[in-house]
């Protein structure tokens, strides 16, 4: 049984895209290295940009999701979001990028 966390977002204006792929990036190498990650996606459909990462278990998501490190890059990049939406689930297998992108439309919508 995995944790999959996947935050869906949209960035404000094309001048952010940079920044926010800086910061993607920076955020993906910090949860690769967090005890009990077992994958990091980061991927566009339509004008959302996703983040899904798969966990051993929900403490260990949690206790990434309330590091220092997650909480320090998160706010440093709040300004470039114009909108975000989180949800997490479990499942049994890794999940596709289009399993993801379902799942977060029908959770969020």
């Amino acid at each position: 049984m995995f944790i999959v966390s996947v935050g869906g977002l949209e960035v404000a204006g094309p001048l952010n895209l940079f920044r926010f792929f800086k910061l993607a990036l920076s955020l993906r190498k910090v949860a690769m290295e967090a005890e009990g990650n077992l994958s990091v996606d980061l991927f566009r459909h339509g004008r959302v940009f996703y983040v899904a990462s798969v966990w051993r278990s929900q403490d260990e998501m949690r206790a990434f999701a309330q590091s220092g490190e997650h909480g320090e890059i998160m706010r440093n990049g709040l300004r470039w979001i114009k909108s975000s939406k989180n949800i997490s689930y479990t499942a049994t297998t890794l999940p596709t990028r289009a399993e993801v992108v379902d799942r977060w439309k029908k959770e969020t919508d």
